[in-house]
């Protein structure tokens, strides 16, 4: 709790028998509060506010639903503990992400909002990868402008997911990022595209793109490249050219980018990376487009495809989510 906000954070690309696709994001934000000076010990005391995030993506339907809730830290109401060696637990009321393992663990997610819920259970398949630095991700020019960040590139998921009075039996692949800092954007940067794409050929790449006010890239973006081996290869600013193909204005008069280019011309890779659906924004307290996208393209120089998720911010008021 030293630091001021941390995040686990799921998504995934999933499908049920009859091959109807669906895409979900599971997100536990712990912020912490400062302490009044003049504050006595109790029960009831404030330390830590947590805020839960939850989308489903319906493709065949072109439907798209988030949710929110918050809750205090004090008498148990949310928060998260690691009592035993390998197994953790993060809540929010009755929103949970469990798991045993730390390599590579076993995970439970468990949520419901309004029309939707999932249950799912993930496996990784590849051992964590730290990103950045070895875990120390710079986001700006100032050093405190960073993130302690590592991910799960790939795990097996199985489980239901409820839309309205609709429950699916899906599988698929998911990803795991697991973030802490007390600042990470700098004052001239107004958001980020950030890609997490799982190709069929066992590879997963993440890139962050920083923007500066004038939406071009920050030097600072960076990312990787992990191989079915789980060894990582980093990536630059220099390595990475991307390019906004097509947008989509949200009804909240955001405009979104929800097709891209994305070359690396080092690797021999040039992608295409379109959104599944146009809308899927977040239509929580902070708005934020977070959506499931397919891949099409070249790869090291060989066609691939796949599936991924693309977090895109366009605003000034995103202190809380961080990349």
């Amino acid at each position: 709790t030293d630091y001021g906000i941390e995040w686990w954070y799921f998504t995934g690309n999933l499908k049920n028998s009859s091959g109807s696709r669906f895409g979900y994001e599971f997100t536990l934000f712990r912020i912490g509060m400062p302490k009044p000076s003049n504050s006595r010990e109790t029960q009831w005391q404030v330390e830590n506010v947590y805020m839960g995030h939850i989308a489903v993506t319906d493709v065949a339907n072109e439907t798209f639903y988030s949710g929110e809730r918050f809750s205090r830290d004090s008498i148990g109401l949310a928060g998260a503990s690691s009592t035993e060696p390998d197994k953790f637990s993060v809540w929010l009321k009755d929103w949970v992400i469990s798991g045993t393992g730390r390599d590579k663990p076993e995970i439970r997610l468990v949520a419901d909002h309004e029309n939707i819920e999932i249950d799912l259970s993930l496996k990784a398949l590849k051992p964590l990868v730290l990103q950045g630095d070895n875990g120390y991700s710079r986001k700006g020019s100032e050093q405190s402008n960073a993130s302690y960040y590592y991910s799960i590139s790939k795990l097996d998921t199985s489980g239901t997911i409820r839309i309205k009075d609709k429950v699916y039996s899906v599988s698929g692949n998911s990803w795991m990022d697991r973030e802490w800092s007390t600042s990470a954007l700098s004052e001239n940067q107004i958001g980020w595209d950030w890609f997490a794409l799982q190709l069929n050929n066992n590879h997963e790449l993440m890139y962050y793109q920083m923007l500066l006010s004038d939406l071009s890239a920050d030097q600072m973006s960076e990312g990787i490249i992990i191989n079915p081996a789980a060894e990582t290869s980093p990536l630059s600013s220099d390595d990475v050219e991307i390019q906004n193909l097509d947008y989509w204005i949200s009804p909240s008069g955001t405009s979104y980018p929800v097709k891209w280019s994305m070359k690396i011309p080092t690797y021999s890779t040039e992608l295409t990376i379109t959104a599944l659906i146009p809308n899927q924004e977040m239509t929580t307290s902070i708005k934020y487009w977070e959506g499931a996208v397919h891949i099409e393209g070249i790869y090291l120089d060989k066609p691939t495809s796949g599936y991924g998720y693309v977090e895109s911010t366009r605003s000034t008021n995103n202190n809380l989510s961080t990349r």
